[in-house]
């Protein structure tokens, strides 16, 4: 939810506060990267060293 425009949309509906935004976007974030990170280190495996 980086884009103001989104946030504005919810903010202003009262759908959620910028700082539920702002957890919410780390969360999936961190989601994101905990994904991605174990993906790379099972591919890194295969690389002939």
């Amino acid at each position: 939810m980086v884009n103001e425009k989104n946030t504005k949309l919810f903010v202003e509906n009262g759908i959620y506060s910028h700082s539920e935004l702002e957890a919410r976007h780390e969360i999936e974030l961190e989601k994101y990267i905990k994904k991605y990170r174990s993906k790379v280190v099972s591919w890194a495996k295969w690389l002939p060293v």
